[in-house]
């Protein structure tokens, strides 16, 4: 009723549209993000307070990092939901809807990263209290593994709101599984080291070592290797499957 009240201009059709359809088009999607920002504001006031007490560096971390994409998650899903009711062509809702999928899905693993990140900070800070350093030597390994699943486990969710058959695609990788571990054996002996490392410890963080030709200060062990700053201040990176079988002086 209300269209048919407009002035004849407005009915006017653009690549098959008519232009109030389009306008309302972009007055929906402005009033989707003006929404989503008001829900950031209205959750900084009410949690402010209360995650102040454990996140000092509030503003440069949770609101840029997590309230932000939560605003953009607001408003594709508040665009999905109202998008119907423009009554646009089959073609662009389809195209339309593909696009706030993708955009909510991709904020949904950011929020997700985010967060984990937020808990391994609170465990870095807790760790620079306690005495023994392998919990320093323990966090950056395990925050790029929370972070690696984070991506796989988001791209995965990526593509089944894309309607692709996740299952299939499993399946499908679980054939060149094979040809992959062949291919990276390397690096799986060298993750397979750094698992040895942590296993029996002969050194942490900090320690001064011997490792084979190598001699300095170890300032991080990771999947793949270990790094050692040496007395004339070069940083050496140590394979770990050579780590794991070297005699090493600590």
């Amino acid at each position: 009723r209300l269209a048919q009240r407009l002035p004849a201009s407005l009915r006017n059709q653009v690549f098959g549209v008519e232009m109030w359809r389009l306008a309302g088009l972009g007055v929906l999607l402005l009033a989707c993000l003006v929404i989503g920002l008001l829900v950031e504001l209205l959750v900084v006031r009410a949690f402010r307070r209360v995650l102040n007490r454990w996140i000092s560096d509030w503003d440069k971390v949770m609101e840029r990092d997590v309230l932000r994409r939560l605003n953009l998650l607001v408003a594709a899903g508040l665009g999905s939901v109202l998008l119907p009711n423009l009554g646009l062509p089959v073609r662009l809702n389809q195209v339309l809807f593909v696009g706030l999928k993708v955009t909510a899905s991709v904020a949904a693993v950011l929020i997700a990263n985010s967060l984990a990140d937020l808990a391994f900070d609170a465990w870095r800070r807790h760790a620079a209290t306690t005495a023994t350093k392998m919990d320093d030597q323990l966090i950056p390994l395990l925050r790029r593994g929370a972070r690696l699943i984070v991506y796989l486990v988001g791209g995965l969710f990526v593509l089944q709101n894309l309607d692709v058959n996740v299952a299939s695609l499993l399946a499908g990788l679980g054939l060149g599984g094979l040809a992959f571990a062949l291919a990276a054996k390397d690096t799986l002996a060298n993750f397979f080291g750094s698992l040895t490392i942590f296993a029996d410890r002969p050194f942490q963080i900090g320690d001064w070592v011997v490792i084979g030709s190598t001699e300095g200060t170890v300032e991080e062990v990771g999947f793949r290797s270990t790094r050692v700053r040496t007395f004339y201040d070069s940083l050496v990176t140590v394979p770990n499957s050579k780590v794991a079988d070297a005699t090493v002086d600590n």
